[in-house]
């Protein structure tokens, strides 16, 4: 008995797997993916950079600027190690 709901319960699993696979490869066929955007924002990054060059810390420069904190401190990277990402 327990080896008949194993077989049902894995059938099952298999049958949501397919289902997923095919809804994920329709999405990128029309493009759409999941995930952070690629990429830098240039208009962002140059305000977080006037800020930090002004002296403010994260926390001020996410009240002034609007950005989140994380993408703060992911520009506040790339400006001091000079990542060829940010041009």
């Amino acid at each position: 008995m327990l080896g008949i709901f194993a077989a049902l319960a894995e059938y099952d699993r298999e049958s949501i797997r397919e289902r997923a696979m095919a809804g994920i490869a329709l999405a990128k066929a029309q493009g759409k993916y999941l995930g952070r955007r690629p990429g830098v924002d240039a208009g962002k990054l140059g305000k977080v950079q006037a800020c930090l060059a002004a002296g403010m810390s994260v926390h001020q420069t996410v009240a002034t600027t609007g950005v989140g904190e994380s993408s703060v401190k992911r520009y506040r990277r790339q400006v001091e190690f000079g990542n060829p990402d940010t041009e």
